[in-house]
């Protein structure tokens, strides 16, 4: 996962709008609810966002603080003068990119700095949702948590509708999210990611054991674990060789929900 913002230069989009919430001069399809509009980019002014280090986001997002990057103060609060607005976005409430996001900036809930509608621009009111670029095409001075898998299987067709709306990733710490077309692995940002499926289905001998379930995902040399084309179209980087993590296709104990008398652990 990364920090996005919106397109660098103008360009034409259609996104959520709040009928009742549009501001002037733009027209939302709908005038009592949620609608879309189409309209041309502000083209971002966060021009410094491909300097930012880690540390600086946490800055922004962990304590509302301002930073100084390349000669130019970001203020996520309200910028003072010679300072540059910064509105710092958030996904809604039970997404599992909001509480990563958490976690890497520091924090266990969201900030008082942060918006999880959009503030400005046609789509003011709009409701942030995970991996939509929404947000950033309606106003050119947010930032927002991207997931880079999700961004780069938008690219590559495979899922859609595409909400990217020309959002751009960002570099953290000079480190790019995206090298030769594939989500770079050692970037400073990263989770594991798992198919979630019954134990009893996919372990031979087990009631309910599913050999066409068993030979797609688990042990190393499924269908899938062996498919490192599909994986990385999909966004998802592949696990080193040999894993300092858990291996592609493991079943293994350490791995499982367990069920106990307080319920799943």
């Amino acid at each position: 996962m990364t920090d996005a913002t919106g397109p660098t230069t103008a360009i034409s989009v259609t996104t959520k709008c709040n009928g009742p919430t549009t501001p002037t001069g733009f027209t939302c399809s709908s005038t009592t609810g949620i609608g879309t509009v189409t309209f041309t980019t502000t083209p971002t002014h966060i021009t410094n966002a491909g300097l930012f280090t880690l540390a600086n986001l946490q800055t922004l997002y962990g304590s509302c603080g301002t930073v100084t990057v390349n000669g130019v103060t970001y203020n996520p609060g309200t910028a003072g003068t010679g300072q540059q607005q910064i509105d710092l976005y958030a996904p809604q409430n039970g997404s599992g990119t909001l509480s990563f996001w958490e976690s890497k900036m520091g924090v266990t809930a969201v900030q008082s700095c942060w918006h999880q509608t959009v503030v400005a621009g046609p789509a003011t009111g709009v409701s942030v949702e995970e991996h939509d670029g929404t947000a950033l095409a309606s106003d050119p001075n947010g930032i927002a948590p991207i997931s880079i898998a999700k961004w780069l299987a938008f690219s590559n067709g495979v899922v859609g509708p595409d909400v990217r709306f020309g959002d751009i990733l960002e570099p953290i710490g000079g480190t790019q999210p995206i090298v030769s077309g594939v989500l770079n692995v050692n970037f400073p940002i990263v989770r594991e990611v798992f198919n979630v499926m019954s134990w009893n289905a996919v372990t031979s001998g087990q009631s309910g054991f599913d050999a066409t379930q068993a030979g797609l995902f688990a042990s190393a040399n499924s269908s899938l674990c062996q498919s490192s084309t599909t994986i990385q179209v999909l966004g998802f980087g592949l696990l080193p060789s040999p894993s300092t993590s858990d291996s592609c296709g493991s079943t293994a104990n350490s791995l499982r929900v367990q069920e106990t008398n307080n319920g799943p652990s």
